[in-house]
């Protein structure tokens, strides 16, 4: 994640065109880290996806404030996080909870969608 944290930086004014399909992907590898933490017996193994989980919302949340001026693409992003933000906070995993505030935090400072 700090590979892509990095590139976020280094190309934000072209980020715009990859950013839809770059956050899909990243929200289902985070999706794939909380089924694999569900069954994770080995408590360093679940410390280590843990992270990387947390890596991967970081990344989400730099792209986001690469792309947050962005009028066409916040909503397409904010549909697809919608799902994510939504299983963090239903399901209580308090792991994630700053990650995702901070993400709705970008989310709503421009606009607010209703549902």
């Amino acid at each position: 994640t700090y590979v892509m944290q990095e590139l976020i930086e280094k190309y934000s004014e072209d980020i715009h065109t990859v950013a839809v399909p770059l956050v899909t992907e990243l929200v289902k590898t985070f999706q794939a880290m909380l089924e694999d933490l569900a069954e994770a017996e080995d408590e360093d193994n679940s410390s280590y996806k843990t992270m990387t989980a947390m890596g991967i919302l970081n990344t989400i949340q730099n792209l986001l404030s690469a792309v947050s001026q962005n009028k066409k693409i916040m909503p397409k992003i904010e549909n697809i996080l919608a799902e994510l933000i939504s299983t963090v906070l239903k399901g209580g995993i308090v792991d994630y909870y700053e990650e995702v505030f901070q993400m709705i935090q970008i989310l709503t400072a421009l606009r607010v969608t209703s549902v």
